[in-house]
């Protein structure tokens, strides 16, 4: 069966060995021509392809969909390999208009300050949806996305405490531009550029202000020191945030001994992500 299909479909279904451990189905239209096959592996829905392993005609999606829910297959997972994308409790024929529906969500339900930062379940979804699609979106779409995310000064800076007469803040870093070009969605010129603009304003605000202290590392949990060094070396900023460093260890962990908790003072003197 498996040498016949693949000569019908012009697959590679004559690899006994690759799909020796699957279930392969054939459907077929009125006259008996196959218009697509379907994988499933010890019950995961491995692939649905159409001829030449080509995207399966529309017309042929609601038979593809009645018999693999009829075996227990996700629906999520049925629209994800017929190149749909769900969002949202909707799914999309492609992902500009699931970009679409995103950005009118958010210019309703979410305030820009939230956008960069993925305080909000609706946003963390769509970032996982884009993190796995964004490789083969338009430009436009791309872009559109990149400045959906990159905030605006000082967006960076808003979260603050008092302790002892000093401010804490927490400034927060674009963690979601971050994910993105981790897996290509974005281009990375995006992300280092709003990267630049807040590690120098960071750095300008911490060096001027001997009162003040920015802990970087509170609110951006997946920094670390390795990866905060290596954003410094791309976006330019070793100077800057060096400067504002060497402020933080000679001048302000003497100026604020006494006057704030003495575990952020020893910090101060020893955790590069605070300034």
């Amino acid at each position: 069966m498996f040498l016949s299909e693949s000569q019908r479909m012009k697959n590679c279904l004559n690899d006994l060995d690759r799909f020796a451990s699957s279930e392969v189905y054939s459907l077929r239209d009125e006259s008996d021509h196959s218009v697509a096959n379907v994988e499933i592996r010890a019950g995961l829905l491995i692939q649905i392809s159409g001829p030449a392993n080509e995207a399966v005609a529309e017309q042929y999606h609601p038979h593809l969909r009645l018999f693999l829910e009829e075996r227990g297959i996700p629906s999520s997972d049925i629209s994800a390999r017929l190149g749909f994308i769900e969002f949202g409790e909707r799914t999309f024929p492609k992902l500009e208009d699931c970009a679409e529906a995103f950005i009118a969500w958010s210019t309703l339900n979410s305030s820009p300050v939230e956008l960069p930062f993925q305080r909000h379940p609706t946003i963390r979804e769509f970032l996982n949806v884009f993190a796995r699609h964004g490789r083969e979106a338009k430009d436009s779409t791309r872009k559109s996305v990149a400045d959906l995310f990159t905030p605006q000064p000082p967006a960076w800076c808003l979260v603050a405490s008092t302790k002892c007469g000093s401010v804490v803040q927490y400034p927060q870093f674009p963690t979601a531009l971050l994910h993105l070009t981790r897996y290509g969605a974005i281009d990375s010129a995006a992300r280092d550029e709003a990267f630049r603009t807040a590690i120098i304003d960071i750095a300008a605000i911490a060096t001027r202000e001997a009162k003040c202290v920015f802990d970087l590392s509170a609110k951006n949990r997946i920094l670390t020191t390795d990866t905060f060094l290596d954003l410094l070396k791309r976006t330019g900023t070793q100077e800057h945030y060096e400067h504002a460093r060497s402020i933080a260890y000679s001048e302000k962990a003497v100026t604020l001994d006494g006057k704030i908790a003495p575990k952020l003072v020893q910090r101060l003197k020893t955790d590069f992500l605070v300034i």
